[in-house]
């Protein structure tokens, strides 16, 4: 199978597993509808970049669309044609502002937009033209601040910015210019904050840390209560939210990188199993599926295969050899659908196929955060 082959296939196979989640996850679409799909509006008759970033906001569907004439911009749908439109065309041209990761918070999307003038920078839309406008200008000047990693926790707004003067670090916003503030990191340095997930109420993150590395680290928006989880797991990637703990990958000199989990503290912050002993593992593919983390890892005898972890290392293993031997499956996109969790997998010769497994019971339980 050729490589372009092989991409297109990947792409297929994604589609089929999001299709899957659209007809078994969402009963109310299937016994509401009264035939078969059809099109809202064709946004850009000339050419076909797909909307992205579709959000659900106070009853509508907000999304970032290119109609070939505005270029990137912010548009809203009702489900009709009449009532899809550009909300604002926030930078004239055919480029448009850019306007990326729309996130919801209590009836407002958050996004970062280019008007123009001020750079990329934080933006708010309740959905209207007049409505939607700059947060703050972090960055005066056209450089902009460029924000990234948005997340919401506890009715706050975290994302990583560059006021031009401090570098990418960690801050928030409650929606206004004064409320949206630097969230101080108590060593020099840009710490560059990346992959902000929110587990039970607090704020996790990777940060570089004193010029040495990506390391793990939790916040709830104040100076004391942002610290660092470990200085031993390098990395911090992939950060999921699992009843609730976190979980996440990272490395040390004599493991490698490995499945990590932290309950907030230094002390729980550990390694939950060296899946492949020496330096060469790599798990991926972090998923919650119904409270139990579905994962991509290798064991060194069999190759990437579909794993699960209830946090403990008795509770960490393989659960198929999809490609017997040390072949790789490769599984991805781990999709929960009423019954079973539907992932892509396959080797080289034969290419991804649609594979699925018995989901797992959802647990009642959860763990509360500890706080230190």
């Amino acid at each position: 199978m050729s490589f372009v082959s092989r991409v297109s296939f990947i792409r297929l196979i994604t589609c089929a597993v999001m299709f899957v989640v659209l007809f078994a996850v969402m009963p109310a679409w299937r016994t509401q509808a009264t035939g078969p799909a059809f099109l809202v509006k064709n946004i850009n008759p000339v050419a076909s970049p797909f909307p992205s970033h579709p959000i659900k906001l106070n009853g509508t569907l907000l999304l970032i669309a290119d109609d070939g004439v505005s270029g990137d911009e912010l548009w809203r749908s009702d489900g009709t044609t009449a009532g899809t439109y550009l909300v604002k065309d926030i930078k004239a041209g055919f480029l448009g502002s850019l306007a990326t990761q729309l996130t919801p918070l209590q009836g407002i999307a958050y996004f970062g937009a280019d008007d123009g003038v001020h750079g990329s920078e934080l933006w708010r839309s309740d959905g209207t033209a007049p409505g939607t406008y700059l947060v703050k200008d972090i960055n005066p000047g056209a450089n902009g601040s460029g924000p990234s990693a948005l997340a919401v926790v506890d009715n706050e707004l975290f994302f990583a910015a560059d006021d031009g003067t401090h570098g990418i670090e960690l801050w928030k916003s409650d929606g206004t210019a004064a409320g949206t503030v630097q969230v101080p990191i108590t060593f020099p340095g840009t710490s560059s904050p990346e992959s902000l997930t929110n587990v039970n109420g607090t704020l996790f993150f990777s940060a570089f840390t004193a010029n040495i590395d990506f390391f793990p680290w939790r916040s709830d928006g104040t100076k004391a209560g942002t610290r660092q989880l470990s200085v031993v797991a390098h990395g911090g990637s992939d950060l999921t939210s699992v009843n609730g703990n976190l979980f996440f990958v990272a490395q040390t000199q004599t493991t490698g990188w490995e499945l990590w989990r932290s309950d907030g503290t230094a002390a729980g912050t550990y390694l939950v199993k060296d899946s492949t002993p020496g330096p060469n593992g790599l798990p991926s593919q972090l998923t919650n599926i119904n409270s139990t983390l579905f994962f991509q890892d290798s064991n060194g005898v069999h190759g990437n295969e579909p794993w699960r972890s209830d946090g403990t290392a008795a509770g960490t293993y393989m659960i198929q050899d999809v490609v017997p031997g040390a072949g790789s499956s490769t599984p991805t996109e781990f999709t929960l659908a009423g019954r079973f969790v539907f992932f892509a997998a396959g080797d080289v010769q034969t290419g991804p196929a649609l594979w699925a497994l018995p989901a797992p019971a959802e647990s009642q339980s959860g763990s509360k955060l500890r706080q230190q």
